[in-house]
């Protein structure tokens, strides 16, 4: 299983390593699901390929920004982070829906994930999925600010007068993804072991003779 460590200014991200070793992992052992799958149109198998997939795009996407937000660029690349992230969430719940339950019928909602998960979609909706009419999340509009290459902050508008918003504290950009990851690696570790015991039991039924 793929571990490596990325550095995001002067934080390290193992857990970003370790989900896209272990969405390389399930990738592998699928191999013994598609044989019960067939043809190419299961609905279980395109859910599949499409989480799989997409978790791996929004990591590639991530580390784009391994050297920081691009100067003059900043908002875009908040932008592009914070929809990542919630691209990984919803890939990583698909992923887990498509092997434990074949299906979507039974994918959990995303406020049964972690609580930090939540927080980083709240975070998202609020700064760069419904910035001008966020008042779900307290106040009524929101803007993302830059103050260094590894920093977000957050204007709030709406406010009553002299409240103190800890919702929106100073984000360094390698916290961010280094927890979204953590967490979300915990969701896939349940699939991958589910995934492994049913290939080892697959290939020990293939192995046996007629």
């Amino acid at each position: 299983m793929l571990r490596e460590r990325y550095l995001f200014g002067d934080i390290y991200t193992p857990s970003l390593g370790e989900l896209g070793g272990l969405r390389s992992d399930i990738h592998r052992l699928f191999s013994c699901y598609e044989r019960d799958w067939g043809h190419a149109q299961s609905v279980a198998r395109n859910l599949f390929y499409g989480a799989t997939d997409a978790i791996q795009d929004a990591g590639e996407a991530i580390l784009s920004l391994e050297p920081g937000f691009p100067s003059g660029k900043e908002i875009l690349a908040i932008y592009g982070l914070l929809q990542a992230l919630f691209i990984q969430q919803d890939a990583v719940l698909q992923l887990e829906a498509a092997v434990l339950y074949g299906t979507l019928s039974n994918k959990r909602g995303w406020k049964q994930m972690d609580l930090e998960l939540q927080k980083i979609r709240t975070l998202r909706n609020r700064v760069s999925g419904h910035p001008s009419h966020a008042k779900d999340a307290g106040g009524t509009a929101s803007i993302p600010l830059v103050r260094s290459p590894y920093h977000l902050e957050a204007a709030i508008y709406g406010l009553p007068e002299g409240s103190d918003d800890e919702r929106f504290p100073k984000f360094h950009i390698g916290n961010l993804i280094e927890r979204n990851a953590r967490g979300l690696s915990s969701i896939l570790k349940e699939a991958y072991v589910k995934l492994g015991d049913e290939a080892h039991a697959r290939q020990a039924m293939w192995a046996r003779p007629a």
